[in-house]
């Protein structure tokens, strides 16, 4: 019995389910998930392969060897396979035909095509080929994944100088009136959103990496996203960092405002100081005179109260006694 040079495994209805590929010349030989093998007769990955139609329920040898044609292509950017099935084809090859043997295979009335090694050799070079890109594919999406990891460590470096930065400016707002405070405020909002970011780059970052861990073909698309989401976080973290700048810059401006401020203020209170102790010596002269009207008035009283007593002794009516008292009082 001739053995045929590929098999490859279909379903009832002619569906691919598990292809294989060989280049080292040996038989192929897949179980199909109903049991048995199919055997072809001619193989051609740039052209299709024919299903041995003494498998197909459809055949009829008696009457035109009808039967269900199924054609097998390789993909040209991976090792699939894609199928399509085409009913009631003529039999395009005759030593496609095959007499079942008593273990369910089919035995070829005629040997496999003389081109089928030519054709397997350049299959093992297609395959080849393939592995040399995938490899190279392999090795350009480890170092986009490379330069990730670097943005992602520049990103937690500029994260890190933007944290020290606001520490310093929440010290310096501390010093200030209500003002800085306000700024100190959009500072801490800016900090967060900062914090945000980054965690949010460096849950996008593990998503990548398991991404590529898992399919290397879609890496080229997530890197894609991954840089556009990086430098719209650039802009902003740049953004922030304009934003610092300018309120260093309002601070300054409010230090030297406060330095100008006390400045003014310590002159006013020299000249405050010196008009109180001027003040102060003028109310202590007016006391003293203040005193000295008093002691005179004092000496005044005294003599008006002796010259009444002398106006008394004399001789008074009563009426002009009660009207002195009544003025004493």
């Amino acid at each position: 019995m001739v053995e045929p040079q590929m098999h490859t495994s279909f379903g009832p209805s002619g569906v691919l389910f598990s292809p294989t590929v060989r280049t080292d010349g040996t038989n192929y030989n897949l179980d199909m998930s109903f049991g048995g093998e199919i055997p072809f007769t001619h193989v051609n990955m740039e052209g299709p392969c024919w299903w041995n139609p003494s498998m197909d329920p459809g055949f009829d040898a008696e009457n035109g060897g009808t039967h269900n044609v199924v054609e097998l292509r390789r993909s040209s950017n991976s090792d699939s396979f894609e199928v399509s099935e085409n009913a009631n084809k003529q039999n395009h090859d005759s030593a496609m035909t095959g007499i079942p043997d008593h273990d369910g295979k089919h035995e070829h009335s005629s040997p496999p095509p003389t081109d089928l090694v030519a054709r397997l050799e350049a299959l093992e070079q297609q395959c080849g080929m393939l592995q040399t890109q995938s490899t190279t594919e392999a090795k350009i999406n480890e170092g986009r994944v490379e330069s990730v990891r670097t943005r992602q460590q520049h990103l937690e470096h500029l994260a890190k100088q933007q944290s020290d930065d606001i520490s310093r400016v929440k010290i310096l707002v501390k010093q200030e009136n209500r003002r800085s405070e306000a700024t100190l405020s959009t500072a801490l909002r800016a900090e967060s959103k900062v914090d945000q970011l980054v965690a949010s780059q460096t849950e996008v970052f593990q998503k990548l990496l398991n991404s590529v861990n898992h399919d290397s073909r879609q890496t080229d698309r997530q890197v894609d996203e991954v840089e556009k989401t990086l430098e719209n976080s650039c802009n902003r973290i740049e953004s922030l960092e304009f934003r610092l700048e300018a309120n260093e810059t309002k601070f300054q401006a409010y230090q030297e405002d406060i330095s100008r401020y006390r400045q003014q203020t310590q002159t006013q209170l020299a000249s405050l100081e010196a008009q109180i102790e001027d003040i102060v010596s003028r109310h202590r002269r007016t006391m003293e005179q203040a005193n000295e009207g008093l002691m005179k008035h004092d000496d005044l009283l005294q003599a008006f109260a002796m010259l009444v007593e002398r106006a008394m002794s004399k001789d008074l009516t009563q009426s002009e006694r009660d009207s002195i008292r009544k003025f004493m009082n």
